[in-house]
């Protein structure tokens, strides 16, 4: 008995990731194709992205299918995309690439050899078979669909050369060809793979609070408002709130905060984020979908779907250039030997135009570009919404930058150091490391570096103890002291010197090293400067001609006046400006 038939779901989108698509004609056929399926309201298919959005009542199996039949892969957005593997083995299409720029080689080497001719025009003709079939079928479901592309011109000049027996110009044609295509398709695909691959910050499965046990759950499957257990060195896999625990967590793969935040109850976290030290327990706020690294990942994707006006206007230009080209090679091909020339130079001449002025090129240059543009940018940190505001960028006036890891390292050093109680310098930043050495934390690599760097010597501790949000504590030569912050310090009934305010005041994040009730040292710490920030905000005035640099930082309105004087006149100069604001 046969199962029932699929009924299609009309209300929701459907979203597929196309395969085998390297320029605009390709996504052209392909949408086409399924815009004329029964039940298909709308269809849009973007070769930036290689995807494809299907509204109306239609199977998945359906659109597969029909995408299938034009010479294409459709697999739907949901599923996974599994590991980036070698052109050649990526779908039939490129594997018959590589088998043809095989059997070229040997057909060339047949050909110079003492065997005869017609072996030699054999392997040509298999290497055009083997690297042109998939080409012929692009190009019958071009023509089904009374479309003219690439593959319609090329596949007319390489029948046309078989027709007139250079079998040799041929195969060269179609190899070269399929490979600018592979090409083309291996660079679209490593730019679409760069954004995905932020994803991957996030873990794929998390430790859920079950009654009184944990049980390892795919993220997929979380709910929202689950609890969550995370531990040292751990990548949050969802966003949440914590409800029990304290801990730091680094934060800089979103914000470029090289600072870690310190968390406690009721503090937010965000997926792909990075648990430094402590445990603690989180409920989840958002599905796998909604988190904030999902939704950085389909702003960019969307923006590399998005169609700047250059390419709006290839397109537009090749719908009209094809065809042109194509009339004109028949005349080429027929009026002079009309007029007594001769048909084999003709005609010959006649498919030289056809490869020559094939528009595939300068159509797939655009989006190729665009796509490697915002790809490679995403992989940096650098969002781009789309191809328009990637064009705009040529008319900009005004730069922001940010300050934290664009201006500075977003690595933070001992700037000044306050000591008390009568300890010296050096002997204040020994203690401080032996407490520090066993850390994790930022704030405490740099104090064990400016230690060894000032050749403090660094006395041997013991019963060090990590206060997750807080700092840590450890015996050193038989003296309780502890490092930390302003938390630390009230739970040990400190009173904070002036000096602690005005090292905050300065923009510098204050580390107390402390003994029982008494502040033995205050340090100051702050991002420093990258050594080409200088000369690259020279660059944006004298070469590009922007006036206005503006420096974003969301330090205090007194750190601003005070502590950023460094950065502002050293690095953007006297003329820009630094507003105290928190960008997000």
């Amino acid at each position: 008995m046969k199962d029932p038939p699929v009924e299609a779901d009309p209300g929701e989108a459907k979203r597929f990731r196309i395969g085998g698509m390297d320029c605009a004609a390709c996504a052209a056929t392909v949408q086409k194709v399924v815009s004329n399926l029964d039940g298909v309201e709308t269809a849009n298919v973007t070769i930036g992205n290689a995807s494809m959005v299907v509204e109306g009542a239609v199977t998945v199996e359906t659109i597969q299918t029909a995408v299938r039949r034009a010479g294409y892969t459709a697999q739907p957005a949901n599923e996974p995309r599994g590991q980036l593997v070698p052109f050649w083995r990526r779908n039939p299409r490129s594997f018959s690439t590589s088998l043809a720029i095989a059997l070229l080689i040997a057909a060339v080497a047949t050909s110079l050899s003492s065997l005869p001719s017609l072996v030699s025009e054999g392997l040509f003709l298999i290497t055009m078979i083997t690297g042109g079939w998939a080409i012929a079928r692009s190009a019958f479901a071009a023509i089904r669909q009374r479309t003219l592309d690439m593959n319609v011109l090329m596949a007319l000049a390489s029948i046309g050369a078989v027709a007139i027996g250079d079998y040799a110009e041929a195969a060269w044609v179609v190899v070269l060809f399929a490979v600018g295509n592979a090409l083309e398709d291996i660079a679209l695909e490593r730019s679409r793979r760069s954004v995905e691959s932020l994803r991957e910050l996030a873990p794929a499965s998390a430790q859920v609070v079950v009654g009184s046990t944990e049980v390892l759950t795919p993220v997929e499957e979380i709910k929202v408002g689950s609890l969550i257990v995370i531990r040292p060195g751990e990548r949050l896999p969802l966003d949440g709130l914590v409800v029990e625990g304290n801990s730091s967590v680094d934060e800089s793969t979103l914000t470029g905060e090289s600072i870690p935040v310190d968390m406690r109850p009721g503090g937010e976290v965000f997926a792909g984020t990075l648990n430094l030290s402590g445990s603690f327990t989180m409920r989840t706020t958002s599905g796998a979908e909604n988190s904030t690294i999902a939704q950085v990942t389909r702003l960019v994707s969307e923006a590399q779907g998005s169609r700047a006006p250059s390419e709006r206007f290839v397109d537009r230009f090749a719908k009209i250039y094809t065809p042109i080209v194509l009339l004109v090679a028949l005349a080429v091909a027929v009026v002079p030997v009309l007029a007594g020339g001769s048909f084999d130079t003709w005609s010959y001449r006649a498919l030289a135009l056809l490869i020559v002025a094939c528009p595939c090129a300068l159509v797939i240059s655009v989006p190729a570009s665009v796509v490697a543009a915002i790809g490679g940018a995403a992989k940096i940190g650098v969002l781009i919404k789309g191809g328009q505001v990637l064009e705009d960028l040529a008319s900009v006036k005004a730069v922001a930058l940010d300050k934290t890891g664009t201006l500075t390292r977003a690595r933070p050093v001992v700037v000044s150091v306050f000591t008390f109680d009568r300890a010296s310098d050096t002997e204040a930043l020994g203690l401080m490391a032996a407490i520090e050495k066993g850390s994790e934390h930022p704030l405490g690599q740099a104090l064990v570096r400016a230690a060894v760097d000032a050749d403090s010597p660094i006395p041997l501790g013991s019963d060090f103890e990590a206060v997750p949000g807080k700092g840590a504590t450890a015996t050193i030569g038989g003296r309780d002291l502890w490092a930390g912050g302003p938390r630390m310090a009230g739970e040990r009934g400190v009173h904070l010197p002036p000096t602690f305010e005005a090292v905050q005041g300065r923009g510098q994040t204050a580390v107390i090293l402390g003994e029982g009730d008494r502040v033995l040292a205050i340090f100051g710490l702050a991002d420093e400067p990258r050594k080409e920030a200088a000369s690259a905000v020279d660059a944006l005035r004298r070469r590009l001609g922007i006036d206005e640099v503006v420096m974003l930082t969301g330090d205090s309105e007194l750190g601003r006046s005070r502590g950023l004087r460094y950065d502002r006149d050293h690095v953007l100069g006297g003329r820009a400006s630094c507003p105290a604001r928190n960008w997000t």
